[in-house]
C-alpha cells in the first residue's frame, strides 16, 4: 500500500474533525473513550502524515509517542505486525520502524516514529546495596 491512502484518511480526519469522522467511520474510530489529549496527538499525527512525514526514515513522525502511534494506526484501521528499533544520532531518541497491516485489505505500509529512548534500568547488586 502506498502512502497516499493514509494521507487521504488523515486529510479527511483533519477536514471534518473527530466527531464527524467517527460517525462516518465503519469502525467508529477513533474510540469515543479516548481522552482529549490522545485525540490531540492523533490530530497532530494526522497533520504530519498529510505533510508526508512518517513514511521515510529521514522524515519520521515525531512528538506523538508510542501510545499515540498505536492510536493513529488504529484510527485509520491498521495494526502493527512488525517492529524494528533503530538508533539515532540523538542519544535520547530511538527510531521505530513499524510495519502496519490494514485490517480489512491486509495491505501493508511501513511507518517511522521517532520516540524518546527508554531510560536505562539500574539494578542493585545481589546484596541489595549499590556501590
Amino acid at each position: 500500500m502506498n502512502s497516499g491512502y493514509l494521507m487521504t484518511k488523515a486529510e479527511r480526519f483533519l477536514k471534518v474533525g473527530v466527531d464527524i469522522y467517527r460517525k462516518s467511520d465503519a469502525l467508529a474510530q477513533p474510540e469515543e473513550s479516548l481522552s482529549s489529549s490522545r485525540i490531540k496527538i492523533i490530530t497532530e499525527a494526522a497533520q504530519q502524515l498529510v505533510e508526508g512525514k512518517g513514511f521515510a526514515e529521514t522524515t519520521p513522525l515525531s512528538e506523538i509517542g508510542v501510545e499515540g502511534f498505536y492510536d493513529v494506526v488504529k484510527t485509520f484501521h491498521f495494526e502493527v505486525c512488525g517492529q524494528e528499533t533503530m538508533p539515532t544520532d540523538e542519544k535520547d531518541k530511538i527510531l521505530d520502524r513499524m510495519v502496519c497491516r490494514h485490517i480489512m485489505t491486509s495491505e501493508e505500509v511501513t511507518l517511522f516514529n521517532l520516540v524518546d529512548a527508554p531510560l536505562p534500568q539500574h539494578k542493585p547488586f545481589a546484596s541489595g546495596r549499590n556501590p
